[in-house]
C-alpha cells in the first residue's frame, strides 16, 4: 500500500491518496491521520473503494444461493 499526502498552502487542506487498498481498508488505513489532523471533511472515494464492495456483494450472493 502507498499513501500520498498533499498539504495545501492554506494550512487546512490535506489531500490523501491511497493506492493498493480497497473499500473499508482504504478508510481504515488513513484513520490515524484523521485522528491526528482532525475532521476529514469531504471525501472523494475512488473506484477501487466501490469495487471491493461490489466483490463482497457478489461473494455474499454466491454463498446465499
Amino acid at each position: 500500500m502507498e499513501m500520498i499526502l498533499t498539504f495545501e498552502w492554506d494550512g487546512e487542506t490535506v489531500h490523501k491518496n491511497v493506492k493498493g487498498a480497497q473499500g473499508k481498508d482504504c478508510i481504515a488505513s488513513t484513520k490515524f491521520i484523521e485522528d491526528a489532523l482532525g475532521d476529514p471533511g469531504e471525501r472523494h472515494l475512488k473506484a477501487e473503494y466501490y469495487n471491493e464492495q461490489q466483490n463482497e456483494q457478489q461473494t455474499d450472493n454466491r454463498i446465499n444461493l
